[in-house]
């Protein structure tokens, strides 16, 4: 194939009339350059060269010196490190299973400053304490402007309708319904909780005649009869304004320092990107010592919307049980060609960890450790994962973890 090339391609004809021709020597049907085959940028056997040496068993998709090493020692042709670069950048393997060594995606988003005491707050709870008088569970509630605080004692277990009722009770019948509530993602929060903190604010706490008044109204300077009221309500709002200046001086220390360890990263609608499922790392029945041997990312998936300034929604598979919305810590852009077909994502447990579960024995082996009675292993071949990441597993210990599993 490459003598047809020489013969035919236009641009060998001419390396004679080139100044470096006397480095050139014309053997066997192909040039060569001080004793290494040269080619032409658009050789075809340039891609032939590059997969051989990177993504073959031999090759072991090293980096980007170890490739272009490996193969400098028997090729050259014009631009040959870029086209190595290029090649590397779109291998589907490399993208997999590989880490980032840059720096963590995402800027910092810190949340609004509040303008008004008591509108926005943030909760959590406080476990582990002893048990007095049936109660070890201590609910915060932290007024994000002024920092005031209410500390609630729950009992265990404590129920999405035990919160909301322990929250108007101690926080809406104080302060009013908050606009917003932050809190870490727990169930209690995320399943039932507005909507048990609407139920129970429906009915007591239902205006007569309106909306609800704001819970910290705006003073005008002269509107009070007593001097010593004016006086007492603008300090007030003297430190308000200086509690929101010395929070934004805050916001932007904190912005300023955690940008030096972040980078930024955007994707538009449309691109392909790889999810990182390495937080959600695999329960398997067998300890594994390679652990950083298994992928990394999954996909690629099309992203369909960019829900916040750092997270994206992805076009996932039906049927994946997995929330479809990420930031970008977890995305990878990804580069080359789309393929046709997308494997399919890892079962997922409740708790996010990937749960494997077995579609076939592939084969069975007999190993012999030490001293002890040779162990039967079985190759397993996992739900959603290629071939070449079935792994054996303890025969006796894959039985009692899928004692249903019928080959």
């Amino acid at each position: 194939m490459l003598q047809q090339e020489v013969h035919e391609n236009p641009f060998y004809a001419s390396l004679a009339n080139r100044r470096d021709a006397h480095k050139l020597t014309l053997r066997d049907g192909a040039w060569f350059q001080n004793g290494k085959m040269f080619l032409i940028p658009n050789c075809t056997l340039i891609h032939l060269i590059l997969t051989d040496n990177h993504s073959s068993p031999i090759g072991g998709h090293f980096g980007f010196h170890k490739t272009l090493h490996r193969i400098s020692q028997s090729f050259i042709w014009p631009k040959m490190q870029q086209a190595v670069k290029d090649f590397l950048k779109t291998c589907e393997v490399c993208q997999k299973y590989k880490a980032d060594c840059m720096k963590p995606a995402g800027l910092l988003q810190p949340l609004p400053i509040p303008t008004q005491s008591w509108i926005d707050v943030s909760m959590d709870f406080i476990e582990g304490f002893p048990m007095a008088n049936g109660h070890s569970v201590i609910m915060v509630v932290v007024d994000r402007l002024t920092k005031y605080a209410h500390f609630v004692l729950m009992k265990h277990p404590f129920s999405a309708a035990s919160v909301a009722r322990a929250f108007v009770t101690n926080v809406v019948r104080l302060h009013g319904v908050p606009a917003s509530i932050v809190s870490d993602r727990d169930k209690v929060f995320t399943t039932t909780t507005p909507l048990s903190t609407q139920q129970q604010r429906s009915l007591p706490l239902r205006p007569s005649t309106g909306k609800l008044p704001p819970s910290l109204l705006t003073y005008f300077p002269g509107t009070a009869r007593v001097q010593a009221v004016d006086e007492y309500l603008q300090d007030r709002d003297r430190i308000l304004r200086e509690l929101r200046r010395n929070m934004q001086l805050a916001q932007e220390r904190m912005k300023s320092q955690a940008h030096q360890h972040k980078r930024e990263v955007s994707f538009s609608i449309g691109n392909y990107v790889y999810l990182k499922l390495q937080p959600y790392r695999q329960t398997s029945i067998a300890f594994r010592g390679s652990l950083k041997l298994s992928p990394h990312f999954y996909g690629p998936y099309k992203v369909i919307e960019q829900v916040g300034p750092m997270t994206y929604k992805l076009d996932l598979l039906v049927g994946s049980l997995i929330h479809d919305t990420f930031h970008v810590s977890l995305l990878r852009k990804h580069l080359g060609p789309i393929a046709p077909t997308f494997p399919d994502l890892p079962p997922v447990a409740d708790d996010s960890t990937i749960l494997p579960q077995p579609e076939s024995i592939l084969a069975r082996r007999k190993v012999q450790k030490g001293k002890y009675h040779p162990k039967s292993e079985v190759l397993i071949k996992w739900v959603g994962t290629p071939v070449e990441d079935a792994t054996w597993e303890t025969e006796w210990r894959f039985r009692r973890a899928y004692p249903s599993f019928r080959p």
